[in-house]
């Protein structure tokens, strides 16, 4: 079923973390879904100036805009192959991926 060699039993506390883990990316997926909400509702009502003050005067929020440049690495590699390959780097990422609800047995 699994190869043993890469897998391994979790213990009763591991299993709670990861009930724990579960509850939390839930918690932040709800919270990042408020925040752009909001976000989005404030942008709209600063209008495209660069300051929300009370009526007394008092600073609320401040809007920054700036630009971004990016490169697109599709292209560059298609153009200059040679380049891309010789500025490539290697790094190593450890992901923690949750399964499907498991089947409790």
């Amino acid at each position: 079923m699994y190869d043993q060699d890469t897998t391994t039993v979790l213990s009763d506390l591991n299993l709670a973390l990861v009930e724990e883990l579960r509850l939390i990316r839930e918690s932040v997926k709800q919270l990042k879904s408020r925040e752009e909400a909001v976000r989005k509702i404030l942008l709209g009502a600063l209008k495209g100036v660069e300051q929300g003050i009370t009526a007394s005067g008092v600073s609320l929020v401040e809007v920054e805009r700036y630009s971004r440049t990016r490169v697109d690495s599709n292209r560059l590699q298609a153009l200059y192959k040679d380049v891309y390959d010789d500025c490539q780097t290697e790094t190593s990422v450890e992901v923690l991926r949750l399964v499907e609800e498991p089947v409790t047995v």
